[in-house]
């Protein structure tokens, strides 16, 4: 493995250590990546926080689609009731409301679809807009405390 020399950091690394510059003589950026974060994170990025937020919103609306996925898999992966993307995908698929058979419009963060869950065994219920899941939450999900309520 090739050796290349940063002299920001004034170490010799190996290649791998430098990001890929394909107009470079080497292939190679100059900086090491541990230095070029480092300039990015200190100097570049707070002299160029509006544009560098300009370019980000540009291309998430350019890539709607792709970001909508990689948002789904995050989500997937940090919910423990899910087994996977196409189980997420059917379930968000049905866009009515379980409950009251509302479609939500998805206008502001009441008005969407969420999965409902039990939260001690993590079986999914189904899909609820967030009003009736708010609901349920507010009754403790105890079957006994909706039947009280229904009857007064």
């Amino acid at each position: 493995m090739s050796q290349l020399y940063c002299k920001f950091c004034d170490q010799t690394k190996d290649e791998e250590e430098f990001s890929r510059k394909a107009a470079s003589k080497t292939g190679r950026q100059s900086r090491c990546k541990e230095c070029h974060n480092k300039y990015v994170r200190e100097a570049w990025y707070p002299n160029n926080r509006k544009r560098q937020q300009q370019s980000s919103k540009k291309w998430k609306e350019q890539n709607r689609e792709h970001v909508k996925e990689v948002r789904l898999a995050n989500f997937v992966r940090n919910a423990p009731y899910l087994e996977s993307i196409e189980q997420a995908k059917e379930l968000y698929g049905r866009k009515v409301c379980e409950i009251c058979g509302r479609i939500p419009d998805g206008d502001g963060i009441n008005n969407r679809l969420v999965i409902d869950h039990c939260h001690e065994t993590n079986e999914v219920r189904g899909v609820l807009c967030s009003n009736c899941n708010v609901g349920i939450g507010f009754l403790l999900d105890d079957p006994e405390i909706v039947r009280k309520v229904l009857n007064t």
